[in-house]
């Protein structure tokens, strides 16, 4: 698993590397990657807007039915 710090960043980091791979590269091949970098960072950004501004209960907040605590009986 990722440090919290390090997954929070990543989707910048890849908009970040697709807007550096535009401006440092001089081929006409450098927007295919420069692309899909940029792409990749706003799909996973906007991915977890939608999840975190949902309306998916939090862990703490589910109830579980007849005062169970986890899924399996025993």
């Amino acid at each position: 698993m990722l440090p919290k710090p390090l997954y929070e960043a990543l989707p910048f980091a890849y908009f970040g590397m697709g807007m550096l791979t535009m401006g440092a590269i001089e081929s006409p091949a450098r927007y295919f990657p420069a692309l899909l970098l940029a792409v990749a960072g706003f799909a996973v950004m906007y991915m977890r807007y939608n999840y975190r501004h949902s309306r998916h209960p939090t862990p703490a907040s589910v109830k579980s039915p007849r005062g169970q605590r986890g899924r399996h009986r025993i």
